[in-house]
C-alpha cells in the first residue's frame, strides 16, 4: 500500500501558506495546483484584512474560503 502522498516523488504536493500552516492537496496537478494557491491566496487575505494570523484553531476561515 502506498500513500497518495508519496505516490509520486517529482511532485510537491504539500504548501507552505505561513509559519504554522503548511495545505496539502492531492488530485489531479491542475486542480491541485489552483486549488492550493486560491485556498493560500484567501488565507493570507483573511489575515491582512482582521490583522491575525491564521491559526489551526480557525478551521471555520478554511472552510468558508472554500465556498467563496
Amino acid at each position: 500500500a502506498r500513500s497518495i502522498i508519496t505516490y509520486k516523488h517529482d511532485e510537491d504536493k504539500i504548501m507552505k501558506v505561513s509559519d504554522k500552516l503548511l495545505l496539502a492537496g492531492a488530485g489531479p496537478v491542475a486542480d491541485r495546483v489552483r486549488y492550493s494557491e486560491t485556498m493560500a491566496a484567501n488565507i493570507k487575505l483573511y489575515s491582512l484584512r482582521s490583522g491575525v494570523e491564521c491559526d489551526t484553531d480557525e478551521q471555520h476561515i478554511i472552510a468558508g474560503a472554500m465556498y467563496d
